[in-house]
């Protein structure tokens, strides 16, 4: 189809008579957002078609002139809803995939933004921001691992909540293994799943 979509418009039948010219791309829209579809079926002797603005009926060349067929179309725009977030997501992958207008990377931008807001509440209390600080520096666990002390004995642990325990902030919590030397980490109670960082 080489028509453009912002000149596509369903004709159905209404019951003052005559046809009622419905842009597609707002039917398509009015599907996405309440699940409705209009009725094209025949009625009063008129059928619904595909036209262009003024009214005229589309169709195309294969062995004759052929109209589209309605079902196919609304076959296509009842399948949106379950595409739709695929589009959304190619959509997001792709902006976040550019650099910024600052010539960085959007990853990087977003990175700093959080990394800043994560220290800044843990500026008030001295243990929590130089852990928070090392796992920053050296993410991977295995790295810290090579980190003279303390860095070394710096973990990053979820520990599974009660209920109510997503409501509670984050907090900085410390273990002691067999061997006596302290651990120190970060318990995150709305994290259900008991692991490590990599």
């Amino acid at each position: 189809m080489t028509h453009p979509l912002a000149d596509l418009r369903l004709a159905v039948p209404r019951d003052g008579g005559g046809r009622a010219l419905l842009p597609l791309l707002e039917v398509a829209l009015d599907h996405l957002a309440d699940g409705s579809f209009p009725d094209v079926s025949t009625r009063h002797g008129l059928d619904s078609y595909l036209s262009d603005a003024s009214g005229t009926r589309l169709g195309y060349p294969a062995n004759g002139a052929h109209a589209y067929d309605l079902d196919v179309i609304e076959a296509v725009i009842r399948e949106l809803p379950s595409l739709l977030f695929i589009g959304f997501q190619d959509a997001m992958a792709t902006y976040w995939g550019e650099d910024s207008d600052a010539r960085g990377s959007r990853w990087k931008w977003l990175a700093d933004v959080l990394q800043g807001t994560l220290l800044d509440a843990a500026a008030r209390h001295a243990q929590p921001l130089g852990i928070l600080n090392t796992l920053a520096r050296y993410p991977d666990r295995a790295t810290r691992a090579r980190r003279p002390a303390p860095d070394n004995a710096i973990h990053c642990l979820y520990a599974r909540g009660a209920p109510d325990a997503r409501r509670q902030p984050a907090h900085a919590a410390s273990e002691r293994p067999a061997g006596g030397v302290p651990r120190a980490g970060v318990a995150v109670p709305s994290v259900r799943r008991n692991r490590g960082l990599p």
